[in-house]
């Protein structure tokens, strides 16, 4: 099968009217542009991980404690930089403005481990998921067919 076939045959199999089918002749008043389009992703399988998957959800795990690290990162600076305006300047505005930069890395510091916190409840939701043999997947492809 060529690549044309398989992606106007995937294509046909994921758009379908919003209305029911009008008589031919009211046809011609109702556009194709009105017609809605399914998820193009509802087609393959999602209950099997294939050796691709798992290596991306391991890219992700890295990638999520590289992010948190740069909250970490971050919120220390706000908050030592605070710390030595109040410190080393005798100045009124200087505290105002070290108070808010410590308040700052604070709010940091919460919105980074909250956001590491749900990501990691995704990434093992999604690690869950039954590891699949084949490495590239032919199962899911022939499903599609």
């Amino acid at each position: 099968m060529k690549f044309n076939e398989i992606f106007s045959k995937l294509w046909r199999r994921n758009i379908k009217p919003s209305r029911p089918e009008q008589s031919p002749k009211n046809r011609e008043s109702y556009p194709t542009q009105h017609r809605q389009i399914r998820n193009p992703y509802d087609q393959f399988l999602t209950t099997h991980l294939i050796l691709r998957d798992q290596l991306a959800i391991d890219r992700t795990v890295l990638a999520n404690e590289r992010t948190f690290m740069s909250y970490c990162r971050t919120s220390l600076a706000l908050i030592f930089s605070g710390a030595g305006s109040i410190r080393f300047f005798d100045m009124f505005y200087a505290d105002v403005a070290g108070w808010v930069l410590i308040a700052l890395g604070l709010i940091v510091a919460v919105i980074g481990s909250l956001r590491f916190i749900i990501m990691n409840k995704k990434i093992r939701t999604t690690r869950k998921l039954p590891v699949q043999n084949n490495a590239q997947g032919s199962e899911a492809v022939e499903e599609i067919e």
